[in-house]
């Protein structure tokens, strides 16, 4: 008595871990390794899936229904293998071993849908292809079933007869629903990327009350000698002031000069502009408008930006 309660005990547990190995690496390989090789597919071909965000509730509930009839299938499999001797020389426990062995069409449907709720969550194409394929091909190694289990019990109430529809009509309905995501299939063409040129951008915030000054003294000395430095085409090609809407903006002016490069700037040196408003107005009067400036000013940044060109 003793040692056929332990007999039983040993066999329930070879038969959990053989339903745990079983339903763990299919359910690894089909819920992840094969959706990440899927993604790397549509990483590699661009390939995007434009679903609306109203799929995506019923798609996490197939997947429920595809992990539930998966852990089903492979329960019934590690535990459904007992019985007595059947006819023509086969004993009951060969039948069930090929009975469970081959799952109903109800159970090849369910987890195709699973994969199909899948591959709509992760917006992949590719899954969805596979998953339509693995599906196609194993309608031909499904079975019928007439056994009355709580599974074909509930699949005969919901979708009466479903395990006796010819095969054809389930190829059918698979190639019907993967041809259907077609149309939201589309593949993302980069453009080539814009062509870029350097620029020097000059935040200025005058202090409290000085920025008319300061805009001022700016148009009367400051803009005429870049414009100047423009017309030769030597360092800048062009000049952008941008002035602040918004009292709580960080700046009060803006300025962005474009060129074709800045590298004579490296070296030390007076700035091109500075150097025609020299020229143009003399060191000392061009010393006392810097100043008189400067004296405006609360803080002054300048960053190396890069600007799209616009064609």
């Amino acid at each position: 008595m003793f040692q056929k309660l332990v007999d039983k005990k040993g066999n329930d547990m070879q038969r959990f871990i053989r339903f745990l190995i079983l339903s763990l690496l299919t359910l690894v390989v089909y819920f992840l390794a094969l959706p990440w090789a899927a993604l790397l597919l549509d990483q590699k071909f661009k390939l995007i899936w434009r679903l609306p965000f109203w799929t995506e509730t019923i798609s996490a509930v197939l997947v429920l229904v595809g992990v539930a009839i998966n852990l089903r299938y492979f329960w019934m499999r590690a535990y459904h293998d007992t019985g007595t001797s059947g006819s023509l020389g086969f004993s009951s426990s060969d039948v069930k071993r090929e009975s469970v062995a081959r799952p109903h069409k109800v159970e090849l449907l369910a987890v195709w849908l699973g994969g199909v709720g899948l591959a709509c969550l992760l917006r992949s194409p590719s899954l969805f292809g596979v998953d339509g394929l693995i599906a196609v091909v194993g309608i031909f190694f499904s079975r019928q079933s007439d056994e009355s289990t709580g599974m074909t019990r509930f699949a005969k109430f919901v979708f009466p007869h479903i395990n006796r529809v010819p095969i054809w009509i389930f190829l059918m309905l698979i190639i019907a629903a993967t041809a259907a995501g077609l149309p939201a299939l589309s593949v993302d063409n980069q453009p080539p990327p814009s062509a870029t040129e350097p620029a020097i951008l000059v935040q200025v915030r005058c202090k409290p009350g000085t920025s008319y000054l300061w805009k001022a003294d700016f148009d009367k000395h400051i803009r005429p000698a870049i414009e100047e430095v423009i017309a030769k085409g030597n360092t800048f090609t062009g000049l952008q002031v941008i002035e602040s809407t918004l009292p709580w903006q960080p700046f009060d002016f803006m300025l962005i000069y474009t060129g074709k490069s800045f590298a004579s700037l490296d070296k030390p040196g007076v700035p091109p502009h500075f150097a025609a408003l020299f020229q143009r107005e003399g060191t000392v009067r061009a010393m006392a408008v810097l100043n008189e400036m400067n004296s405006y000013e609360e803080q002054s940044t300048v960053t190396i930006v890069y600007l799209s060109k616009v064609r």
